[in-house]
């Protein structure tokens, strides 16, 4: 029987699984995520025999990779340290990309790549950079090279360390981390370093920042920390005293020029595993650890058990988010929220007997204050709008969070609106019921893991779900030249557009066969090759957004639901908006006669119809008009709240938007 494993030697099984429970105890978040989430399992829709793809000997698999998936199932999410994973199938297995949701990226030097890839346009998968969490570059890169690195050094060297000189290349997280373990046991640390910030934060710790060149020839100890090319090279090994040692904790062995010694050096001894010692032709001697590569990980275990269990419950969580809800991440790098951030700390403080003073509200507060809520407005007379006001009409933003039990809101039509509550993974409704022909409050009518509804003026004609399958009501799926990620549909006809995640926008009828056309783009628009992220679709008009937060409309402008500041008949291209140039925008919406624009900053604007106080403008000269040019609208939070939109959905005649943190001003504040 053919085993359905890799592993270069299972007699260690035993031994591993004893390691795995010792390092449990040390690991709180990873804990706490598996008591949170196992009773759920948000990842059940990722194939069992595939779960998380576990690469050991990785110089030796990584060219098989085809081979190393179960079952000839596809590659569907990638956990990555490096960004070597990601690059391999971006450049060897590009036909693997159409299945992959998602990518979790653990390095600085991975997300560099990231942004570098997606800066240009080859990144063809949304990423979140884990190593942007504060949990992770400030406790993996910092507070686990402050232990790890010295671990390696007297592993493999036993050298004294106290009252030597240390040169430590680089001051980012990674190299305040080394050079306060090095100042720690008692060494004399000199800093080098490129950037004039890094270089003054050295300074005022206390250590003199100088060039290689002018200490190479004085140090005992060298440490390369950058991730970048030809830290140390043959010059520098050339000028270096007798018996030093020269390691690196940046990433890749490219900031040791090993190579140089090895064409170069008289002799060669290797003193213990990872251990090398080079004579040159002046006689003086280098010991290099772990080859140039990771010296906590080539010479020791590499960081502590607590201070990953930091980065990887935020991977946990990254993988998490893009698996359930992939909507939220379109095209880009991505960084997971600040709450989450705060999870993973908490979750770890109690593990060292230390606890959180509370912040007690009162009459004037001048804490920061989260809120998630949704606000309504607009036509009202099946409560699709406010489920909790029987007003037929609300024309200022009204708070109906603690009435729909929602944390999102994917889709509104006519007569109701759809949102959804992430945890439970359930979709809810409320307003008009056209199946049981009566008004319903917020209710939970249907469970899959899907991110957006699409339809018309006779309701859902269809689902796109988590793995960028289009799905009608017949289970029907419509193909598309690649994996979607949007989808929306004119409320009049069948007439559908979806966006690829290779940024192309298509267009196709439901009713025939003729399968999904390129939409060609206004020769007035500038850039006719924009990378395009989101659309979205009204009564007769549409919406496209790209990825460089730019906005086009095309379809019916009567009403001035386009954007252009006038009230256009028909733009049969997507053009460009003038009026959002300059401003980034991050989300948008359409509802019949109206469209709504959320920016960078938290802003909302809405233009079109304004009838039945759907765009949420108060004043009573803009009741029954056209808006063409998009206005600012402003929310009431209460307690000199600045509020943040998020998200938006427009119904026919009426709006629905979710904010987020805002400020509380006031002077007074008991803790």
């Amino acid at each position: 029987m053919m085993a359905n494993y890799k592993i270069a030697d299972i007699s260690f099984a035993a031994w591993g699984r004893k390691e795995i429970e010792l390092a449990e105890n040390e690991m709180p978040g990873l804990m706490t995520l598996r008591k949170k989430y196992g009773p759920t399992k948000p990842l059940m829709g990722v194939p069992k025999s595939l779960g998380v793809l576990v690469i050991s000997f990785l110089h030796k698999i990584m060219p098989q990779l085809p081979l190393q998936i179960p079952d000839g199932k596809p590659l569907n999410m990638i956990l990555d340290d490096g960004s070597e994973l990601t690059r391999m199938v971006h450049e060897k297995y590009p036909e693997l990309l159409k299945d992959i949701k998602g990518i979790s990226e653990e390095t600085t030097t991975g997300a560099y790549q990231l942004y570098k890839m997606f800066k240009e346009g080859k990144l063809k998968i949304t990423a979140i950079s884990v190593n942007d969490s504060v949990t992770k570059s400030k406790f993996d890169n910092l507070y686990g090279c402050r232990e790890s690195l010295i671990d390696g050094i007297k592993r493999a060297t036993d050298v004294h360390i106290a009252g030597k000189l240390a040169v430590v290349a680089g001051y980012g997280d990674v190299g305040k981390g080394c050079s306060a373990a090095l100042r720690g046991i008692g060494a004399r640390v000199v800093v080098t370093e490129i950037d004039p910030i890094n270089a003054l934060q050295a300074a005022v710790e206390g250590y003199k920042v100088t060039t290689m060149e002018e200490i190479c020839a004085q140090a005992d100890i060298f440490v390369t920390t950058t991730a970048n090319r030809d830290i140390i090279m043959g010059k520098h090994f050339e000028q270096m005293k007798d018996d030093v040692i020269v390691c690196n904790i940046g990433h890749f062995d490219v900031e040791i020029d090993v190579n140089w010694l090895k064409q170069n050096a008289v002799s060669h001894v290797n003193i213990r595993p990872q251990v090398d010692r080079y004579t040159l032709k002046n006689g003086r001697r280098i010991i290099i650890l772990a080859e140039g590569r990771l010296v906590n990980l080539g010479c020791a275990t590499g960081h502590p058990s607590f201070v990953m269990s930091n980065s990887f419950t935020n991977q946990a969580l990254a993988q998490i988010a893009l698996w359930t809800d992939n909507a939220s991440y379109p095209l880009g790098i991505h960084m997971l929220p600040k709450k989450l951030d705060e999870e993973v700390a908490a979750a770890h403080l109690e593990q060292l007997a230390r606890s959180l003073s509370l912040l007690k509200v009162n009459s004037n507060p001048t804490y920061k204050k989260k809120m998630r809520q949704i606000y309504s407005f607009g036509y009202n007379s099946f409560l699709q709008t406010n489920p909790a006001n029987n007003d037929d009409i609300i024309s200022i933003p009204s708070d109906i969070t603690e009435f729909t039990q929602c944390d999102d809101i994917i889709w509104a039509n006519i007569s109701s609106t759809f949102g959804v509550n992430n945890i439970e993974k359930k979709l809810i409704r409320w307003g008009f019921d056209d199946t049981k022909n009566k008004i319903i409050p917020p209710t939970h009518f249907f469970t899959q893991s899907i991110t957006k509804c699409f339809g018309n003026d006779n309701g859902i004609q269809g689902y796109l779900d988590v793995n960028g399958n289009l799905l009608g009501h017949s289970r029907k799926t419509f193909e598309l030249p690649a994996k979607c990620v949007d989808v929306a549909q004119m409320w009049t006809g069948n007439n559908v557009f979806a966006v690829t995640m290779d940024g192309k926008l298509w267009q196709f009828n439901l009713n025939n066969n003729e399968g999904p056309k390129k939409v060609i783009l206004s020769d007035e628009s500038g850039n006719l090759d924009p990378f395009f992220i989101n659309v979205v679709c009204g009564e007769s008009h549409c919406l496209a957004l790209t990825r460089d937060g730019e906005v086009f409309s095309w379809g019916s402008g009567r009403f001035g639901q386009l954007g252009h500041g006038d009230l256009t008949n028909l733009l049969e291209k997507p053009t460009a908006i003038e009026f959002f140039q300059g401003l980034r925008v991050k989300k948008i919406a359409c509802g019949g006669f109206h469209s709504a624009v959320i920016t960078d900053s938290g802003d909302l604007y809405t233009f079109g119809w304004n009838h039945f106080g759907r765009l949420g403008i108060s004043s009573d000269k803009y009741s029954e008009i056209n808006c063409a040019e998009p206005s600012l609208i402003e929310f009431d939070g209460g307690n000199d709240v600045e509020l943040n939109v998020l998200k938006v959905a427009c119904g026919s005649a009426h709006t629905v938007a979710i904010t987020d943190y805002g400020v509380v001003d006031g002077e007074n504040m008991d803790s």
